[in-house]
């Protein structure tokens, strides 16, 4: 979104960011999500003063999907669910979420300070942004479709070239199995029409 010099394309997968606003009330949801993990499972991680980063942590495979043995990509449910996660995002050290819950959905975008802009998606489309390709599954039951959706409705709005490619059945990352790994039918196909518009 802000480096330079712009990037001439740009190729977003099962992405966030088009919609990301209506995670600040929970009864704004449209999809199916799994329960959050209970607070003990997770004390480890929101108790800590400090928790190890997670650079040179190896992932590895189990029902969290991919994950570090803090498990704390369980921290992304738990937020989810609170209506915390922009908090966590953003980490201005105040409750942004809580401001915006307090606002109709239309009026969140104007809401945002200036200064936390630049660090979402939908705040920074305007018409220079570069040609855009898309993938995502219709079952993605972690990113919703409609982060997609929104970003690329807005591209077409603004007279960016873009394309939408959405997968029948495919879950979040076009996945059909996590350990071992399997892609589900039709993510080959979807991914070489993506390289083919970055080649284009």
């Amino acid at each position: 979104l802000n480096g330079e010099p712009k990037h001439k394309e740009v190729y977003l997968l099962y992405g966030m960011g088009g919609d990301l606003l209506w995670v600040a009330d929970q009864g704004e949801l449209t999809i199916e999500r799994a329960p959050p993990f209970p607070r003990e499972a997770l004390a480890h991680l929101l108790d800590a003063t400090m928790v190890p980063p997670t650079s040179g942590r190896a992932l590895q495979p189990g029902t969290d999907r991919f994950s570090d043995e803090h498990r704390r990509i369980r921290l992304f449910r738990c937020w989810w669910h609170t209506g915390e996660f922009l908090d966590y995002v953003l980490r201005v050290g105040e409750p942004v979420s809580a401001t915006l819950r307090a606002l109709s959905y239309a009026e969140r975008t104007a809401a945002l300070a200036e200064r936390l802009r630049p660090a979402l998606l939908q705040a920074q489309i305007d018409a220079s942004f570069p040609p855009t390709f898309l993938t995502h599954g219709d079952k993605d039951a972690t990113v919703p479709l409609s982060e997609s959706q929104k970003t690329y409705d807005r591209l077409r709005e603004l007279g960016v070239k873009a394309e939408l490619e959405i997968v029948p059945g495919g879950k979040h990352a076009l996945m059909a199995k996590t350990w071992p790994l399997e892609f589900c039918a039709g993510a080959d196909e979807a991914h070489e029409r993506g390289l083919q518009f970055l080649a284009r």
